[in-house]
């Protein structure tokens, strides 16, 4: 892999990078920047149906637009890129967890399969599949944050 090679596979990640934060950020805008004007995607959530989605507004306004969770934080795990010329095949694993609005967490591994082009605006998404393989369902713990010292709750230090 030379240099250019490199380059590119950074510039591929950034994009799929900001496809994740600008979910969990949930920016309408920032996620509409990820694709192209024409792009199409399918997205599965383990429901026997799939979700069509066409054109970079219709993408971004049904990931925003669903049912919001309280709080949400995707994690790119793995990817593997093809690159051949001014087009490039992304296949990348991630998980997420999900805080409903009712205090339930939703921890999910997700498959990410995308086609890119290079545009005047860099690379782009041009179509996807965005995959649930899996899910398992905790409820959210109120985090504590101690106030002082190592241990505030009023309980010995046990060490």
């Amino acid at each position: 892999m030379n240099s250019v090679e490199i380059n590119v596979g950074f510039e591929i990640r950034e994009i799929i990078e900001r496809y994740l934060y600008s979910f969990d950020s949930r920016n309408v805008d920032l996620l509409s920047s990820c694709f192209t004007d024409d792009a199409d995607g399918k997205f599965f959530s383990g429901d026997p149906n799939e979700i069509v989605l066409k054109g970079r507004r219709m993408i971004a306004d049904y990931f925003l637009n669903s049912p919001s969770p309280r709080a949400s934080n995707h994690t790119l795990c793995n990817m593997h890129l093809r690159i051949n010329g001014e087009t490039a095949e992304a296949d990348a694993f991630g998980t997420t967890h999900r805080v409903s609005m009712e205090g339930e967490v939703f921890v999910r591994g997700l498959r990410y399969k995308s086609g890119l082009i290079l545009t005047n605006e860099g690379w782009r998404i041009s179509n996807f599949i965005h995959t649930v393989l899996w899910q398992h369902n905790a409820l959210a713990v109120v985090p504590h944050i101690p106030t002082s010292g190592r241990y505030s709750s009023g309980t010995a230090d046990p060490t």
